[in-house]
């Protein structure tokens, strides 16, 4: 799936997800996690952890603190692509829980420069 947006568009829906964000954090006293991913992206292997409330905020804190200066062949253009697909995803489109497995997803994203293959593993409560 790919989606193309004006720069006004991805800001405006970019403003309303962090609202909306904003507004989740503050409610109740959820638990935070850490999510670790590991993205390859043209034969380059790459993981980080997030801490998050949820998986879906996991994934977008994850795309928004990708270091383009550390990911061979991907640009704050094609960063910005990634977090637009984020936002703009269709609930069926959300990473799939690896059958057999407890707290394991996997997504994929194409974008003009590559695709990429992303699974994500919940750990435990960050402390």
């Amino acid at each position: 799936m790919s989606l193309t947006f004006g720069k006004q568009a991805t800001a405006r829906i970019a403003a309303f997800f962090i609202i909306l964000w904003k507004i989740k954090a503050g409610m109740g006293n959820k638990e935070s996690f850490i999510y670790t991913f590991i993205m390859d992206f043209r034969e380059g292997t790459y993981t980080s952890q997030i801490y998050a409330n949820s998986l879906s905020e996991g994934i977008l804190k994850w795309a928004q603190g990708l270091e383009v200066s550390e990911i061979k062949h991907l640009g704050e253009k094609s960063k910005k692509e990634i977090i637009a697909i984020i936002i703009a995803a269709d609930p069926i489109d959300k990473p799939a829980l690896l059958e057999g497995l407890v707290n394991v997803w996997y997504f994929g994203i194409s974008i003009p420069s590559g695709s990429l293959h992303v699974n994500i593993v919940k750990t435990h409560p960050a402390k």
